[in-house]
């Protein structure tokens, strides 16, 4: 079993009206500890909703505030699925891919040499 997918179905669930219980969480990571940084944050996040059904029932702002935190995690978790660096994660950076700086350098070096042919009048036709 994959327990991040599980996870992250879990948290689909939730945010589509359906709910989850605590036997369903511990079935999936039953030792939270054992998980990464991210995983079990999506945990704690789940186990706070399957446990308090009473107080959203009564307050509509702490279910808005349960979303966001299950949605946040659930990004995430589709992040790491996604391969994204987890300290990118962490600090709200993924992105799907990197740029070496050797690429940067060839980049800018050509975008200087057509500059400069333009500019020289190498493109230019003597009509």
């Amino acid at each position: 079993m994959n327990t991040r997918l599980t996870l992250i179905n879990m948290m689909k669930r939730v945010l589509a009206d359906g709910n989850i219980t605590n036997s369903e969480l511990l079935a999936a990571a039953p030792d939270p500890k054992d998980l990464a940084e991210l995983e079990r944050v999506a945990w704690q996040r789940l186990s706070h909703w399957a446990d308090d059904d009473d107080i959203r029932a009564k307050d509509k702002v702490y279910v808005d505030m349960q979303r966001r935190n299950i949605a946040e995690a659930l990004a995430d978790l589709e992040g790491l699925e996604a391969d994204h660096d987890p300290s990118e994660i962490n600090r709200d950076e993924h992105q799907a891919t990197h740029v070496s700086l050797g690429c940067i350098v060839a980049t800018v070096a050509l975008i200087a040499t057509f500059y400069a042919m333009f500019a020289q009048g190498f493109f230019m036709r003597g009509d």
